[in-house]
C-alpha cells in the first residue's frame, strides 16, 4: 500500500501534489516535492552558508517550512517560490548564527519541529551524501568551479583568477556541472 502511494506520487505534477497536500495534509506529498528539488535547496543553501552542518540544518528547515507554508500559500510556480523560500531561510539562518542572542518567539517557524521525524532526517542525509558522491564524478574543472561558485560564493572573475580558465569556460563548467548533477541525482530517485 505504501509503495503504491509512493509510486503514485512520483507521477503527479507539482500542482497536483500541492493541491492534494492542501486537501488532505499528507506530508508524503510534500516529501515528494522536496525530494525533486533537494539538489537545488542544497545548492542555494551552499551559496549562503559556510559549514556542512549549517547547510544540512537549513535544508531541513526548508522541509519544515514547506509543510507549513504550502498550506497557507497559493503557489503557481513552485520552483521559483521554493527558491525564494530557500534563499530567505538561508539568509535568516546565517543572521541568527552570526549574532545569536537567544530564542525569539517570532523566529519559531525556522526551527525544525517534532513533526520532522527521524526517517525524513535520514532520507535527507542520504540525499546529501549522494550529492557529495555525485560531485566526485564530475570533471575536475566542473567540480572546482561549482565548489568555488556555490560553496565559497566566489564571482566568475574570482574563479577565473583562481583556476586560470577564461570566464566563458567557468560559466560553461558551472552550467554543465549543475545539469550533470541534476541528471545523475534524478537517476537515483
Amino acid at each position: 500500500m505504501i509503495l503504491q502511494l509512493l509510486r503514485n506520487t512520483k507521477k503527479l505534477s507539482e500542482e497536483k501534489l500541492i493541491d492534494q497536500y492542501q486537501k488532505n495534509g499528507d506530508v508524503a506529498l510534500v516529501a515528494e516535492l522536496f525530494q525533486r528539488y533537494t539538489h537545488l535547496v542544497v545548492a542555494v543553501n551552499s551559496k549562503y552558508l559556510n559549514s556542512k552542518e549549517d547547510i544540512e540544518d537549513a535544508t531541513m528547515q526548508v522541509f519544515e517550512l514547506l509543510i507549513q507554508d504550502l498550506k497557507k500559500h497559493e503557489v503557481r510556480n513552485f520552483k521559483a517560490w521554493l527558491y525564494s523560500v530557500v534563499k530567505n531561510n538561508a539568509l535568516k539562518f546565517k543572521k541568527q548564527n552570526q549574532a545569536f542572542t537567544g530564542f525569539d518567539e517570532n523566529e519559531e517557524e525556522t526551527i525544525v519541529g517534532e513533526e520532522f521525524e527521524g526517517v525524513e532526517k535520514q532520507k535527507l542525509e542520504l540525499q546529501l551524501d549522494q550529492l557529495e558522491i555525485k560531485m566526485k564524478d564530475l570533471k575536475e574543472d566542473q567540480r572546482e568551479c561549482l565548489k568555488l561558485f556555490y560553496l565559497e560564493n566566489r564571482s566568475y572573475k574570482e574563479i577565473t583568477d583562481i583556476t586560470g580558465l577564461d570566464e566563458k569556460k567557468v560559466k560553461s563548467h558551472i552550467q554543465n556541472g549543475k545539469r550533470k548533477l541534476k541528471i545523475e541525482l534524478e537517476k537515483d530517485s
